[in-house]
């Protein structure tokens, strides 16, 4: 697992530091530039065009987004294309509801009624009233799907709190993503490489702008997090352990 030096000290792998003769390249990370989309590149040729045309970021506030569809006069990574209309989806889907707040107490489901259940349906979008019905049950499952939730229809502490976030707060995490995934090479730019995301701790392997294989990875945690990098891949450790 990948761990960032101090600043201004070279990194290098576990296996290089316990093995002397392994002839790796030190690396010197740069201080972060964009905090939270921020792409640093060992190889500045891996800069994608995106990039080089827009330049910096500035500030990433939900308010201050242009909105402007990027992939529509650049070539960028398929990747940011699925999260553009992703949010056009879930702005359509979610983002009209009345985003009222549901007040805090004992878990909900079907065949129970009162002011919260009243509120969670205003919530969700359904007609009123005050019974935890099949209709209900089945908007809050498709909430708790989209929204990283078990789908099991069951309106608990932890379904409430993704509710009370509201729908800007994942409106913006997509955009942020959109960021990120802006800094990744467009498909004519890097015909094959190697792409690992570090919330889904998965790996996928792209091949002329399609994905060809994914694999499960470890990744690190918040005290030791995994780098926003992009380097070419020059070793390889088989079966390290």
């Amino acid at each position: 697992m990948a761990r960032p030096a101090p600043q201004g000290q070279p990194w290098q792998s576990p296996a290089a530091e316990s093995n002397k003769s392994a002839a790796l390249e030190p690396i010197d990370l740069p201080p972060a530039i964009e905090q939270g989309v921020d792409m640093i590149y060992i190889d500045e040729e891996l800069v994608p065009k995106a990039v080089h045309d827009s330049g910096p970021a500035g500030d990433m506030s939900f308010a201050a987004w242009s909105g402007a569809p990027v992939d529509l006069f650049t070539s960028v990574n398929p990747i940011y294309t699925q999260l553009r209309r992703g949010l056009v989806k879930y702005q359509q889907t979610w983002g009209d509801l009345p985003q009222v707040p549901i007040p805090a107490g004992p878990t909900l489901k079907s065949g129970m009624s009162g002011e919260r259940v009243a509120a969670l349906r205003t919530r969700l979008g359904l007609a009123g009233g005050d019974k935890y019905d099949a209709a209900l049950a089945a908007r809050v499952k498709d909430f708790q799907a989209v929204h990283a939730q078990k789908p099991d229809g069951i309106a608990g502490a932890g379904t409430i709190e993704a509710l009370n976030r509201g729908a800007q707060y994942y409106e913006q995490l997509i955009i942020i993503n959109m960021e990120r995934a802006r800094r990744l090479p467009a498909p004519e730019e890097q015909r094959k490489y190697v792409l690992v995301d570090a919330g889904d701790a998965r790996l996928s392997m792209w091949e002329n702008g399609r994905k060809v294989d994914e694999m499960k990875v470890v990744v690190g945690k918040s005290e030791t997090a995994t780098p926003m990098m992009a380097a070419y891949i020059k070793y390889a450790s088989v079966n390290p352990y």
